[in-house]
């Protein structure tokens, strides 16, 4: 049986990681929003014609994949940490009842 301690390390573990997949999260978000739409931007007026309106596309294109992977590492973030906590409960549950009905 594990001890109380390893609960709840591997508890901290997890929230960590799921801390640092959010902050993954927002680093994508804000590159695709602050860098990339800015860039998109800007391009028309120093560039024209067909492969200008071609760069933008494939631009516009990858500004939404990094939103979306943005938007699914923030959930999958929050899952973590929802799960990390009914886990964490879950085992501290079963530890405090084996030690109450040894």
């Amino acid at each position: 049986m594990r001890t109380e301690q390893q609960i709840y390390m591997d508890y901290q573990n997890a929230k960590y990681t799921a801390e640092r997949l959010e902050g993954f999260a927002v680093q994508t978000s804000d590159l695709s929003v602050l860098e990339l739409s800015d860039a998109l931007e800007v391009i028309p007026s120093c560039w024209e014609g067909e492969p200008c309106s071609r760069f933008l596309e494939k631009g516009r294109s990858i500004f939404e994949d990094l939103q979306t992977i943005a938007e699914q590492l923030y959930k999958i973030s929050t899952a973590m940490q929802t799960a990390a906590g009914n886990i964490y409960q879950a085992e501290m549950a079963a530890l405090e009842y084996v030690r109450d009905h040894g």
